[in-house]
């Protein structure tokens, strides 16, 4: 689970939904709990794992498995991107613009993406990484 930048969203996984039906992602208004959308993020034949909140928290992105990130538009309740990996990426987290997203798996590979492009800008071995708070 984690919280929005803000503090006023709160996204939860269901690991009881992990089986032929996919995994649901749900996103509370806080104080009070209350569902920001209905339904709530689902995905068939997937595992959610990791969760990140953009900076400006309008957007979250999912780790997966089987191996992608999935970034969902708060606004629609839609899934806008899918970046593919070779690995199920462990860890995840935003530049401060949003513009970026950093991936990494269990062998240590970490990916830097550009988000609006769905291109990788950088690829390297040996180390989980994490954006600093300038980008």
């Amino acid at each position: 689970m984690t919280t929005s930048p803000n503090g006023q969203l709160l996204a939860t996984t269901s690991l009881t939904r992990w089986d032929r039906e996919g995994s649901t992602t749900s996103v509370w208004r806080l104080p009070g709990m209350q569902p920001m959308m209905e339904p709530t993020l689902t995905v068939a034949d997937s595992k959610m794992l990791n969760l990140a909140f953009c900076p400006l928290g309008e957007r979250l992105a999912i780790t997966m498995v089987p191996a992608a990130v999935a970034i969902w538009d708060l606004a629609t309740g839609q899934r806008t991107t899918t970046l593919p990996h070779l690995i199920p990426p462990e860890h995840i987290s935003w530049s401060a613009d949003g513009s970026r997203l950093v991936s990494s798996d269990s062998s240590a590979t970490t990916t830097i993406w550009d988000v609006e492009t769905e291109q990788v800008i950088a690829t390297f071995d040996g180390s989980v990484a994490t954006l600093s708070p300038d980008g």
